[in-house]
């Protein structure tokens, strides 16, 4: 009996919201299709490809032979525990571990609730998932099962896991998990890895033997060796006249600790009026740097009027002058006219000093900067949300990205200075958490119009590198109350799906998850309204669909996707809507007579649904409706519907629908 087989039956299941059952079939023929509705899964966050690629290329493990052994384990087993102490660079070896085996690194971000987060996690075939444990307090039964039962189902999908641990954090409790114990690497050799990436072997050999920077390696943390690597790329000289020796004593000395010099020159400048008028001149050089001597002074002023000090006289009778204001904070002017420091990378050590050593400026420095954004140019406004970005992350401080960002969406004149820097944050796996769980919260409940357009343009720029994490907050705005909301959450998908390689993901997504029955009524109307707007579009009188699929590397899944957005439409009804869509299609079947099977064939797919999971109602319901739609827009346009190519078009759709039937 177990071996007679019926013909194949529709499997569909379609859950409203509720929490998926899982089924236990022993035999199914047939297909199983089951949507999700709006199951809340976890987002975890994919580290960006080319960090990945950079931090699996310069890895260096303390011990490479016991690396290379664990590395076989973990490539045929597919997780792993990397056990250690924070800063000793488990993240990296799990990067380097998961790219030996060609796998997308992606990080499971765990809040109050790790049990939930990690049962909610999917794998999805071909990533690699790092979980790390190290900031939960203990480690209870609920979570174990959750990372023992998360990993069976990354091995399920051709994925891999790779768990973060304190030593002693783990007694046990994944016995059947292998571990490896990360140490800490010599600071020369994460040194000399980083180098010979950024600058070449012949640079890197120089650097390494020098005895100056090998005494300052020989008790450096790794983070710290990557800091001296980026000096030493970002004062690398660019003329001839600079020897090695001049560069390398440069960048030791940018190396150095500048919290003794900083406390230093504060301590000389303290008190008075001048002392003060100094202090706002450094603040002011570390921020502009770079910038010609009359823009750092009028910033100054205008710092020094919040701060109700008075300005100093620079370029009267009276004042020091230009070049001297300047020596007293240690910058000059270049050749072309630039305030700079004499050292490099001490503006990023000023603004991190001030932040943290005189922390009733900070309010004030918020609101300096927005004034300096609103009445600069385009090109001042990104060096100062530039500058900002490093100071945050100099220090860690995730929550300082929300403030800024928060600050500058307020005003109409500050709110692309604040796109882009939350768009720059968001798109770095670890640091932009917290911009992203803004973005997230905003897009779910937005209290203006400007904060919901500002979300949607910092999710079309960050989600050039990260659509999907991009798409989860969009379809919130696609759901907004306000039109505006709505429309901006359109355009947004609409410039995602401008990118040849994004186009894939967005179409995916929209159709996935913002169409089906069980979502509201409102996204439904963004996706129908994408989907049409992006099936109208005309290319030298073709759809640009039907261009774009002849030129496409991968023709049958591109021509699958473009019919599977015409059957999402033909479902909707909305006929009036769909007219143009409608219209682009019927028109090119009218001009050129040798575009009607590439027509034809999209349509016939499109009513029949290409993975054969279509009842007869849905599939003879889809193309009643198409025919519908074509007579109408031929009535509409003053096109007879008895036309030859009219009429062929309709006898195609009516045709496969009779074959499939009789079939």
């Amino acid at each position: 009996m177990a071996d007679q087989i019926t013909g194949a039956v529709d499997n569909t299941f379609v859950n409203l919201g509720q929490i998926l059952k899982l089924v236990q079939i022993g035999n199914m023929h047939g297909h199983i299709s089951i949507h999700l509705g709006d199951m809340v899964h976890t987002e975890t966050e994919a580290v960006l490809g080319e960090y990945q690629k950079y931090l699996a290329a310069t890895f260096s493990p303390a011990e490479p032979e016991a690396y290379q052994r664990f590395r076989k384990v973990f490539d045929d087993q597919g997780r792993g525990v990397l056990e250690g102490e924070p800063g000793n660079g488990r993240e990296t070896t799990a990067i380097a571990l998961h790219t030996s085996r060609g796998l997308r690194v992606h990080s499971i971000p765990l809040d109050e609730k790790p049990r939930m987060r990690l049962a909610r996690t999917m794998p999805v075939p071909g990533n690699g998932y790092l979980v790390d444990l190290s900031a939960l307090p203990r480690i209870e039964e609920p979570v174990v099962t959750e990372l023992r039962a998360l990993g069976v189902r990354a091995a399920a999908a051709g994925a891999a896991l790779t768990v973060l641990a304190r030593p002693g954090q783990l007694l046990g409790e994944l016995h059947e998990v292998p571990v490896f114990r990360v140490r800490r690497p010599p600071g020369i050799t994460v040194l000399a890895g980083h180098l010979e990436y950024l600058l070449g072997a012949s640079e890197q050999r120089v650097w390494t033997t020098w005895g100056a920077v090998q005494d300052k390696m020989r008790d450096a943390a790794p983070a710290d060796a990557v800091r001296l690597a980026r000096i030493a790329y970002q004062s690398r000289p660019t003329d001839s006249r600079t020897c090695t020796e001049t560069w390398t004593r440069n960048a030791l000395s940018a190396y150095g600790d500048w919290r003794g010099e900083l406390d230093g020159w504060f301590a000389e400048h303290r008190g008075d009026t001048a002392a003060a008028w100094d202090r706002i001149v450094l603040i002011t050089t570390a921020m502009l740097e770079g910038r010609e001597a009359s823009e750092v002074f009028t910033a100054a002023d205008a710092l020094a009027r919040i701060l109700d000090v008075r300005p100093g006289d620079v370029g009267g009778l009276s004042g020091l002058g230009v070049d001297p204001s300047l020596e007293v904070v240690g910058a000059r002017r270049t050749r072309d006219r630039g305030v700079c420091f004499t050292r490099p990378e001490y503006a990023d050590a000023v603004l991190e000093y001030v932040w943290e050593q005189l922390p009733r400026l900070r309010g004030h420095l918020v609101t300096w900067t927005g004034d300096l954004i609103a009445e600069g140019s385009p090109q001042l406004a990104a060096q100062i949300w530039r500058a900002c970005e490093r100071l945050a992350l100099l220090r860690g401080d995730q929550a300082l990205t929300v403030t800024f960002f928060d600050h500058w969406t307020q005003d109409g004149r500050t709110r692309q200075a604040a796109v882009d820097f939350a768009a720059t944050v968001a798109e770095s796996p670890d640091f932009g958490r917290a911009i992203r769980r803004r973005l997230y919260d905003i897009a779910k409940k937005p209290s203006s119009d400007h904060q919901a357009v500002a979300v949607a343009r910092v999710c079309a720029l960050y989600g050039l590198s990260n659509p999907v994490s991009a798409l989860v907050r969009l379809k919130w705005l696609a759901q907004a109350e306000s039109e505006r909301a709505r429309q901006a959450a359109l355009d947004a998908v609409e410039t995602l799906a401008g990118e040849a390689e994004r186009w894939f993901d967005v179409v995916e997504a929209v159709l996935d998850g913002w169409c089906h029955e069980g979502v509201p009524a409102r996204r439904r109307q963004v996706a129908f309204r994408f989907l049409v707007r992006a099936l109208a579009g005309s290319e030298d009188g073709a759809p640009e669909m039907l261009v774009w699929l002849r030129t496409y590397g991968d023709g049958d899944r591109a021509a699958d996707r473009v019919a599977d957005m015409w059957g999402t439409v033909l479902d909707q009804g909305d006929e009036a809507l769909a007219q143009d869509a409608v219209g682009t299609w019927v028109s090119c079947v009218l001009e050129d007579a040798s575009r009607f099977e590439d027509v034809a064939n999209v349509l016939v797919r499109a009513v029949n649904g290409g993975d054969g999971l279509l009842s007869e109602e849905r599939k003879n319901r889809r193309t009643v409706t198409a025919g519908r739609m074509i007579v109408l827009w031929c009535e509409r346009n003053g096109v007879d519907f008895r036309n030859s190519a009219v009429h062929a078009l309709q006898a195609r759709l009516y045709g496969a629908r009779g074959s499939a039937a009789a079939g």
